[in-house]
């Protein structure tokens, strides 16, 4: 059997970028992603938090702080990539918070709800924008972002998290829609109640309130369940496409 080309995910140089790297469904991923084979460029703001999930010594992984809402600097901290890691061939965007959420929209600050939309949207485009010109000339890529339940099923007191991720859903149809004549596969996930650290950030590292937010509800999904579908989705062959995934727990109510 021939060894397989270096598009193959499972190829040791296939160097997959994955955005909130540092915990929750973006560390469960990037697991999934070191787990199939190949390298790992793994994006969070915390250089710390990175060390922490991923150690320092491993050769197979290049850690990327970067604050996501400072647009302006990402597609430079791309360009400046270590050459071993500067061909991306996959980006998993799962970054994003809800920072100052849980308030009805005329009590949100405006910082907070600019800071959601500018991560978890704007900062989505901008890192997929900087990968893309390679995906092109190299004629193959991946791009899988995460999405939500929130823009099918928008709920209160969550207007700017579910404003931003209807944008996903938005940005994720239409790039599908541009790179129609590509082989370039653009895939979105998205997922019901999630058990992290999402809870606990929204309210300003109060982790009795974030634990509190997922004991209330009948049953949350695990990261490494989403995780799990976005391992299935990529592993397709690649003339298929996973166009969206919704994962939701069983026990809704």
């Amino acid at each position: 059997m021939s060894e397989p080309s270096a598009s193959n995910p499972r190829h040791p140089d296939h160097v997959t970028l994955v955005t909130g790297a540092s915990s929750g469904i973006g560390a469960a991923v990037s697991r999934k992603i070191l787990e199939r084979g190949g390298r790992l460029v793994a994006v969070a703001l915390d250089l710390a938090e990175l060390q922490e999930t991923f150690g320092t010594d491993d050769e197979r992984v290049h850690l990327l702080p970067i604050d996501l809402a400072k647009t302006e600097d990402i597609s430079a901290a791309l360009q400046a990539l270590p050459a071993d890691f500067r061909t991306i061939e996959c980006v998993v965007n799962c970054a994003g918070h809800d920072v100052g959420g849980r308030v009805r929209f005329d009590a949100a600050k405006e910082a907070n709800f600019v800071s959601v939309i500018g991560v978890n949207l704007v900062a989505m485009m901008v890192v997929t924008h900087a990968v893309l010109p390679g995906m092109i000339a190299r004629g193959r890529g991946d791009i899988l972002n995460i999405g939500s339940i929130s823009s099918r099923e928008p709920g209160t007191t969550i207007t700017a998290y579910t404003t931003s991720k209807f944008g996903v859903h938005g940005f994720s149809l239409a790039l599908r829609n541009d790179l129609a004549d590509t082989d370039i596969r653009v895939m979105e996930i998205l997922p019901g109640p999630v058990r992290t650290n999402f809870a606990t950030r929204r309210w300003h590292g109060d982790r009795d309130k974030g634990k509190a937010y997922y004991d209330n509800r009948p049953a949350c999904l695990t990261p490494e369940q989403v995780a799990d579908s976005a391992a299935w989705a990529l592993d397709q062959p690649p003339e298929v496409t996973i166009a969206e995934i919704i994962v939701l727990p069983t026990r809704l109510r």
